[in-house]
């Protein structure tokens, strides 16, 4: 059984005496020993609040190129298709393979210039563009629910996920809710950590969701962020951290390129 290793969470009996929390509290002290020291405020932010956020992100003519993305012509030619319902909640969503992209679209210098950043800043390998799979999503969201309206933590340890969005997102979009700083280490996440190990089964979602008893324990009103922005906006989220998708109101949609990263447990960031 290896401690660090990348699954949410271990079946084991260990789990009554701690294991889980072991897993989240060792992964933790690594990372911070193996971080090193910076001035770069991208990284102090990351750092801080679980989230970063870069307004006005790529060139002109990158922007121009992602934007079209989304434009049902081109839309429809992007990758294969992994489109998805969600409850209330329709994902049209188009996947392509980081490795797809070199020397053959026009995409690829504004993919390029976010993934070049997100590694700058996250210090990755150059081996992790090979690993990295791309989603084009258009979201349409019904005045109901879906699974990612409800506040959850994605991994035991540290891990980042990306989005750029190219049309912006309104209040009334579903934007991503963040609260910030609950990526840090604590006495609340060992106990939450504790808890759902002992009540996960094989196969669960393994995306862990805080109950209506656990909400004002875990995730305050002070702390809670909705990422509200403009077009040409990139977003680096610690998704380790608690978040969801808001919940509509009224039919809406909205637009987002995205990525996650694969990490180890003990990564130094």
């Amino acid at each position: 059984m290896q401690l660090l290793s990348d699954k949410k969470w271990v079946n084991s009996h260990l789990n009554l005496l701690g294991y889980q929390v072991f897993r989240y509290i060792f992964a933790k002290i690594l990372s911070f020993i193996k971080r090193r020291r910076t001035s770069d405020l991208d990284v102090i932010s990351l750092r801080k609040n679980g989230y970063l956020i870069k307004n006005d992100f790529l060139e002109a003519d990158q922007f121009k190129d992602l934007q079209n993305c989304f434009t049902d012509k081109v839309f429809s030619q992007l990758g294969s298709d992994n489109s998805f319902e969600d409850n209330d909640t329709v994902v049209i969503r188009k996947s392509i393979q980081m490795t797809e992209l070199e020397g053959s679209t026009q995409i690829e210098h504004g993919i390029k210039s976010i993934f070049d950043f997100t590694t700058k800043v996250l210090r990755l390998p150059d081996n992790y563009r090979r690993e990295i799979t791309l989603w084009f999503d258009k979201i349409i969201a019904k005045k109901g629910r879906s699974s990612q309206n409800e506040i959850h933590t994605d991994t035991y340890h540290n891990a980042y996920k990306v989005w750029y969005f190219p049309l912006g997102v309104k209040s009334d979009q579903t934007p991503l809710v963040y609260y910030s700083r609950s990526h840090k280490i604590s006495f609340r996440r060992a106990l939450f950590e504790y808890q759902k190990s002992l009540t996960a089964n094989p196969g669960d979602e393994l995306s862990w969701r805080l109950n209506s008893s656990q909400i004002n324990f875990f995730a305050t009103q002070e702390c809670m962020t909705k990422i509200i922005c403009k077009p040409n906006t990139l977003l680096i989220v610690n998704v380790h951290g608690f978040h969801h998708r808001d919940i509509s109101d009224t039919e809406t949609q909205r637009a987002q390129f995205h990525f996650s990263i694969p990490r180890i447990p003990s990564d130094g960031l």
